[in-house]
């Protein structure tokens, strides 16, 4: 089995956005009548949009036979299907930030739940997940692997090697003048964080049928 050295995470976080001039909060709708709201992203169902959205579902406490009752639409990117929320056919999107934050800046929709273990430092007043009492992140990471055979002292020396260079001016640069938004772990924090994300993400996928 491969090991876990580290990640940077390469995109922004993800995000749950609704209309600014809906009738409701669609988080609210979704307790109350699950069937009632239609959501979408840019994956099909089982993909990591609707995932991400399922996996805060399942932290509110919705059982899985509810939250199967939840419509979801699939689009080919963000910027689509926030269109059709702004249109008024569809109630809430999960997608990156890169896909709303020029809707987030005109006003026309709400961040509803950021996904991220920190505000968002472009939208500092946007609530997370967690700070609404819902222990969920949502990042589109990368990782770095080395294979399970590897000592470990090559190990922790991968390991700091990625630290050093996460941590250098060079990295913070690249990753702001790209728009990222860089988030560390490394070694066994890394490989914990791997273990639970791919544990709750088969638990859902099993709960809705996409895998037996």
């Amino acid at each position: 089995m491969d090991r876990h050295a580290g990640y940077r995470c390469g995109r922004p976080r993800g995000a749950g956005g609704f209309r600014a001039e809906g009738s409701g909060r669609p988080d609210r709708l979704l307790k109350e009548d699950p069937g009632s709201v239609t959501t979408a992203g840019s994956s099909g169902a089982g993909g990591w949009d609707h995932i991400r959205l399922l996996m805060v579902a399942e932290s509110a406490g919705m059982a899985p036979e509810d939250y199967k009752q939840i419509r979801w639409v699939q689009f080919d990117g963000g910027s689509p299907a926030v269109t059709q929320m702004l249109g008024g056919q569809i109630d809430l999107v999960a997608t990156d930030l890169g896909e709303i934050a020029g809707f987030v800046e005109s006003g026309d929709i709400r961040i509803l739940a950021a996904l991220s273990d920190d505000p968002i430092p472009a939208f500092p007043d946007a609530p997370t997940a967690i700070e609404q009492g819902y222990e969920v992140t949502g990042y589109n990471w990368r990782g770095f692997y080395t294979g399970g055979e590897v000592s470990d002292e090559a190990y922790d020396s991968w390991v700091e090697r990625l630290s050093d260079l996460y941590e250098s001016e060079e990295w913070k640069e690249a990753a702001r003048s790209s728009g990222l938004v860089p988030v560390w772990r490394g070694g066994e924090e890394f490989e914990t964080y791997v273990n639970e994300q791919a544990e709750q993400m088969n638990k859902i996928s099993r709960e809705i049928g996409v895998i037996e």
